[in-house]
């Protein structure tokens, strides 16, 4: 008797199916054609304009420099004065 254990079980596959006349005559041009592997081409980077999805992300100039700033008002003293009036 057979354990079983040991034996391994034998699958039937179907017999691969043959290559149809169009995949062979396709297959022989791509072969023969050095143009027929060449699909994708290398596009130039446009670096002058700003891409519209990213142009929200360009939109903040950033922090205010300080020529822009405004002057401060008042001297050391008055400015501790009002904070602290400001802050009671």
């Amino acid at each position: 008797m057979d354990s079983g254990n040991n034996q391994q079980k034998k699958e039937v596959c179907p017999p691969p199916a043959s290559p149809s006349l169009f995949d062979i005559e396709e297959r022989n041009v791509l072969m023969h054609n050095p143009q027929g592997e060449k699909q994708f081409s290398i596009q130039p980077i446009n670096e002058g304009s700003v891409d519209p999805k990213f142009a929200a992300h360009k939109a903040h100039p950033g922090p205010a420099i300080t020529q822009q700033m405004p002057p401060q008002q008042g001297t050391k003293e008055e400015r501790q004065a009002r904070k602290e009036e400001l802050n009671k």
